[in-house]
């Protein structure tokens, strides 16, 4: 209560309804500053991208001026590409129906290729033989020439076993 000079009393009541009026006038405060803030950046953010703009505005004229080009330029590479895969399809053709020839071939002549890799590793082994003879006769190390020989005979040995 507030006493004032002319004895008066003077009661300031507040129910529900005021507050949530206060309030919603207080969001509303709020949100129109929320709104002038966003503004405020967006118009800024604007100004930047005019500069932009306006800073490479030759640049962009250019471009725009050649898209034309570019494009025949693509459509013509487009037509050249179609034109040669089209030449070169029986081509491609004709190498995978040889390639699937040659395969079956050394499927149906497997016996004879495993006779010839057996013939190859017993020279081979026998060529080695020699080598560490000679080589302990003469008292040297094994030369580079059969170690990379051995690195070949052990790829050909993992690839027949596969």
């Amino acid at each position: 209560m507030l006493n004032l000079a002319n004895n008066t009393n003077y009661v300031i009541t507040l129910n529900v309804k005021d507050f949530l009026w206060g309030a919603l006038i207080l969001a509303i405060i709020v949100l129109v500053i929320f709104i002038i803030v966003l503004i405020g950046k967006a118009i800024k953010n604007l100004s930047a991208t005019h500069k932009i703009l306006k800073s490479n505005q030759e640049s962009i004229s250019e471009i725009i001026q050649n898209v034309n080009k570019i494009s025949s330029n693509a459509t013509a590479v487009t037509q050249d590409v179609a034109h040669a895969t089209d030449a070169f399809k029986p081509s491609v053709d004709n190498i995978a129906e040889t390639v699937e020839m040659t395969t079956k071939t050394l499927k149906d002549n497997n016996p004879i290729n495993e006779g010839i890799l057996k013939a190859y590793k017993f020279v081979n082994k026998a060529n080695k033989m020699a080598n560490k003879h000679k080589e302990k006769k003469e008292g040297k190390k094994e030369s580079q020439c059969d170690k990379k020989e051995e690195k070949v005979e052990q790829s050909e040995v993992e690839n027949t076993e596969e």
